[in-house]
């Protein structure tokens, strides 16, 4: 398309696009550059790949940035074991769902807005990250068949916990959905909104991102957990 530029590693959008992305390739950069991907909204048929906004089929080290996806069924869609990607400062709003992750694992759903839509699915998939997220929905998420995937740190429209001693997590976790007689939980809800960091494309290979991005997440987890572990022996 030509509302998108390519130095072949980057894939930069320079205007908004109307319709599906599927990935052909290992190893770049989507950069939205804030720019929109719209569906049609035309739910009849939510497993026709027409009708999911990234599809990234077989899979790794694709990192999605800075893009709003709109009205599909699924704004993003990974499978066949499409595992360590990144999707990172995005806005995701009025689509039915806005991660479907299937057969997949490793990938991190960090600091994106999450608006308007009801549920994130996962099916046969493990070890998937969300932090730092803004999720506002109307139900609660489910998972089907997934394991050991781990929502922490994100900010909830719907958790209704307090904070007593005021450093921006809720005292309770929050419970986000369940699946059979499991429930599932983020221990560390943010009382307000995340305030996203400014995107910014480093001036090295794209493999490298992840490794790096993993490190400044773990930092900063490691660092939350122990000022509540701090708090608590204070308390």
């Amino acid at each position: 398309t030509d509302k998108i530029e390519s130095d072949g590693i980057t894939y930069t959008f320079i205007d908004d696009i109307d319709g599906s992305i599927e990935v052909h390739a290992d190893d770049i950069i989507i950069d939205g550059a804030g720019y929109t991907l719209n569906g049609k909204a035309d739910w009849a048929d939510p497993e026709a790949e027409e009708n999911w906004g990234i599809y990234v089929p077989r899979r790794s080290n694709v990192t999605v940035i800075n893009l709003q996806i709109t009205n599909f069924s699924e704004a993003i869609h990974l499978g066949y074991s499409s595992n360590n990607n990144t999707f990172f400062g995005n806005y995701i709003e009025d689509c039915e769902s806005a991660f479907s992750i299937w057969d997949s694992s490793f990938n991190n759903v960090v600091f994106n807005t999450i608006k308007s839509t009801n549920i994130v699915v996962f099916f046969g998939s493990s070890n998937n990250m969300f932090y730092g997220n803004n999720i506002t929905i109307a139900s609660v998420l489910f998972y089907f068949h997934g394991k050991e995937n781990i929502f922490d740190g994100n900010y909830w429209s719907n958790y209704t916990g307090i904070d007593s001693n005021g450093d921006g997590i809720g005292d309770t976790p929050h419970c986000y959905g369940s699946w059979g007689s499991a429930q599932y939980f983020d221990d560390n809800p943010l009382m307000e909104p995340t305030v996203l960091p400014e995107v910014v494309i480093p001036e090295f290979p794209s493999w490298i991102i992840l490794p790096l991005f993993l490190a400044a997440t773990a930092f900063a987890l490691a660092v939350r957990k122990k000022r509540l572990h701090n708090i608590s022996q204070a308390h």
